[in-house]
């Protein structure tokens, strides 16, 4: 993993740091640099390759940015897998993170948020949200976070990150269809990006509904008004 740090003012050759590692997805505030790994790993050396035998963990690295310089500081781990670079974010010192641990296909997932403070150590945490879902997208606004989750349906949960020791979930609202990409138009509204979908209903002969799953039916943008999270 290659690091290159230049000031785009003047000529000056790059400052370049070489680690041994790799990184799944990587975020940058003003002053640091944070790169995430997921990580699967396994429980039983005797049981290796089997499906259930592994956590995955996701690692975060942060290297701080200084005059075009990156030096490394800390490393810190959460619990899941991060899904892109909105799931991650630096807001008053702390470093914010959602994740997915657990499988949609059987219906052990569940999502969660963590707080890490400067030195990467967890403060603050939300787990257990939408079990049976995984997250399509997340954004941090301040002291918010947008989060969607889906498998049949869209909840759009606010989470309130005031009391960075206590997150909370503030309000949840469920409709067709999920959003790829959240985006805020100001500190009211916020744009949603993905897809519609159809839910299908399957009944046995008795008309016992025996599962329910969706299909893609199209494209689709919405306008959240969140200035009434309930």
């Amino acid at each position: 993993y290659e690091e290159k740090g230049f000031n785009i003012n003047n000529n000056e050759p790059a400052n370049i740091e070489t680690y041994l590692g790799a990184g799944t997805e990587v975020y940058a505030s003003q002053n640091n640099l944070y790169v995430a790994k997921v990580k699967y790993e396994y429980k039983d050396e005797k049981l290796y390759g089997y499906y259930d035998n592994y956590d995955i963990n996701t690692y975060i690295y942060k290297f701080k940015l200084e005059n075009s310089k990156l030096e490394y500081t800390s490393t810190g781990s959460v619990p899941g897998e991060v899904l892109n670079q909105f799931s991650m974010d630096e807001y008053k010192g702390n470093f914010r993170i959602a994740t997915t641990k657990g499988n949609t296909w059987d219906e052990t997932s569940y999502n969660n948020l963590y707080v890490l403070n400067e030195n990467l150590n967890v403060i603050g945490k939300l787990e257990g949200l939408a079990k049976g879902e995984r997250i399509y997208s997340t954004r941090f606004m301040g002291d918010k976070c947008y989060m969607v989750t889906y498998k049949t349906v869209d909840p759009l949960f606010v989470l309130d990150l005031s009391m960075h020791t206590n997150p909370k979930v503030l309000g949840e609202l469920k409709i067709p269809g999920y959003s790829t990409y959240l985006h805020p138009y100001d500190e009211n509204h916020i744009i949603g990006i993905g897809m519609e979908t159809k839910e299908i209903i399957n009944r046995n002969s008795n008309g016992k509904v025996i599962s329910t799953t969706a299909k893609v039916v199209g494209m689709k943008m919405a306008l959240f008004d969140v200035s009434n999270v309930n």
